[in-house]
């Protein structure tokens, strides 16, 4: 969605939409699958800049990281941004970021387009490290079984580092 900023110094302009949003969109092999997004917000001219406002919300499903079954998260985010028209106040090269630069946008022209904010929010809400439940015994690394469902009958894995000694054990026997 483009937002021409220039009919907001005005009115200030509010959307509520509710998107279907691909996986893929993501580009994070984390994601399984996306439930429909609910994308509603406000922006509004407060000089010297125009105030965004906008909350997220919708079912993202993750593989445990232990036993790979489906994992659905229900996710809620705000955001919060200051739109700056022309970016002439940002200054090539390197630059140092302080926690304020955190929620500012600069804009070369007086159109925004949400969508790239939105995908944006979305990615940052993937989490890094998710598991059905705590006691989750994942898989057997010999034969790939779900333990939770039970045992697998490989016994523990063989520690390959003490593999010369049982060698040796063999031998002495």
């Amino acid at each position: 969605m483009r937002v021409q900023l220039e009919q907001i110094r005005l009115e200030p302009y509010r959307w509520s939409e509710v998107l279907h949003i691909p996986a893929e969109r993501l580009d994070n092999s984390e994601i399984v699958d996306l439930g429909d997004v609910t994308w509603r917000g406000e922006i509004r001219y407060a000089a010297p800049a125009f105030r965004l406002l906008a909350t997220v919300e919708y079912d993202q499903t993750v593989r445990c990281q232990r036993c790979l079954e489906p994992v659905v998260l229900p996710e809620r985010a705000d955001l919060e941004l200051a739109i700056f028209e022309d970016g002439a106040e940002v200054v090539p090269g390197e630059y140092e970021l302080d926690e304020s630069d955190f929620g500012v946008l600069y804009v070369d022209s007086d159109v925004v387009d949400l969508e790239p904010l939105l995908i944006e929010q979305m990615q940052l809400n993937v989490p890094m490290r998710t598991v059905c439940r705590e006691d989750c015994k994942g898989l057997c690394p010999s034969c790939g079984a779900d333990l939770n469902a039970g045992e697998c009958g490989c016994g523990p894995p063989a520690d390959p580092r003490w593999a010369e000694l049982e060698r040796l054990r063999s031998r002495l026997r």
